[in-house]
């Protein structure tokens, strides 16, 4: 399975229309295999193309729609040509198809009962964070006796993500996010137009009620009631916005930057240009992508404790003096988050060892690692599935 004449079809079940950590991991491992001469296509519901994917190695099928619940969106993947979705894939022949979340809806149903490949699930989501798996509990032990017939091997993100797929009767495992660290860098340079004394406080993601950007405002309200020293920028864009622009406007808050959604090459540089990441969700993370791309940009991040974000701030080498879990604090909670912001700005030791810490942390979830992990998964997957034919 390590060979370069292996076929995958990275097959995504979120539309590209709408930016997301499922979406840029997808692109990353395309690009891990592109590189080592595996030929990789993306399959995608709607017309929206990936930012650097060529035309032709993206296949468009079906269609993608977010439905409101929980604090954020879910997604429900639709295709009304299940003989288009089996033509693509007879055309393409596959020797892997790699489904990242199979979420309610008839593409990925269709494309799964239609492969002949090898079928590996990775699940990148967090159980608290799914308002179908909240409310209706049922519809995993459905999807269990529906998919599990057709996976071939399962992968989790986190130990939050496995949870969704422990009962899984097929191989599975845990394989993280990965992080590109030539464009996550410290010697990335920063945005030009922020180069200056104060301090710069960083928010990145859906601008939505379980992101937490209100808790945001309310730490960053409390901060500079009492410092001059501070500027937030807020990249992202979603329901809240209006909400939180409103909140600024009252408060009159000062040097509070509303940048939208930026492309995914100036990311880096953003990062670059902040003093602390913020990272305010309160439930839903299975795993911590902005926290690993800000520390490898030479950041610490500060956030809240979800399961997620504390997979990723964890000592992983007993004899570590750090305790980067100091940086998480209870979610809700803005006041503790406003020390802990301050606590870090305050203290140059302090600031220095988190940001050591996560340079070092981040270099484990080089996308070279993990897609060697994610390869020797399929190879694994394969020899059970032949060992069960």
């Amino acid at each position: 399975m390590r060979a370069n004449n292996c076929k995958v079809g990275l097959v995504c079940a979120h539309s590209f229309a709408r930016p997301g950590g499922v979406q840029r991991h997808v692109v990353a491992l395309y690009r891990e295999f592109r590189k080592r001469g595996i030929e990789a296509k993306i399959i995608a519901p709607g017309k929206a193309k990936p930012d650097g994917v060529p035309e032709e190695h993206v296949i468009s099928l079906g269609v993608s729609l977010y439905v409101p619940g929980n604090g954020s969106k879910t997604n429900m993947n639709f295709s009304f040509r299940p003989r288009a979705v089996a033509r693509a894939l007879k055309k393409e022949q596959f020797d892997v198809l790699h489904f990242h979340n199979i979420e309610i809806g008839l593409l990925t149903f269709q494309a799964l009962y239609a492969s002949d490949a090898l079928n590996i699930l990775t699940f990148h989501g967090a159980l608290d964070g799914s308002f179908i798996m909240k409310w209706c509990p049922w519809v995993k032990q459905i999807a269990y006796f529906v998919y599990g017939g057709k996976i071939n091997g399962a992968i989790g993100v986190s130990e939050p993500a496995f949870e969704a797929i422990k009962n899984f009767q097929g191989p599975k495992i845990i394989i993280p996010n990965g992080i590109d660290l030539a464009r996550f860098s410290p010697n990335v340079e920063p945005i030009s137009r922020h180069k200056d004394e104060k301090f710069t406080i960083l928010f990145v993601g859906r601008l939505e009620k379980r992101k937490g950007v209100m808790h945001l405002l309310y730490a960053y309200e409390d901060l500079v009631s009492r410092r001059n020293d501070l500027r937030l920028i807020i990249i992202g864009d979603g329901e809240m916005r209006a909400k939180a622009e409103l909140f600024v406007h009252k408060k009159s808050l000062p040097e509070v930057y509303f940048e939208g959604v930026v492309g995914e090459d100036e990311l880096p540089s953003y990062y670059r240009s902040a003093s602390v990441l913020c990272a305010p969700s309160i439930y839903g993370e299975s795993f911590g992508l902005i926290l690993l791309e800000a520390m490898a940009c030479g950041v610490p991040p500060v956030g809240f404790a979800n399961a997620g974000y504390q997979c990723v701030m964890r000592r992983t080498d007993p004899s570590q003096s750090f305790d980067p879990g100091k940086l998480l604090v209870l979610p809700k909670d803005s006041s503790a988050l406003a020390g802990k912001i301050e606590e870090l700005l305050e203290n140059p030791d302090l600031y220095e060892e988190a940001r050591a810490w996560g340079l070092a942390r981040c270099k484990e979830f080089s996308w070279d690692m993990i897609a060697d992990q994610v390869l020797d998964f399929y190879a694994d997957a394969l020899r059970r599935k032949k060992n069960t034919a």
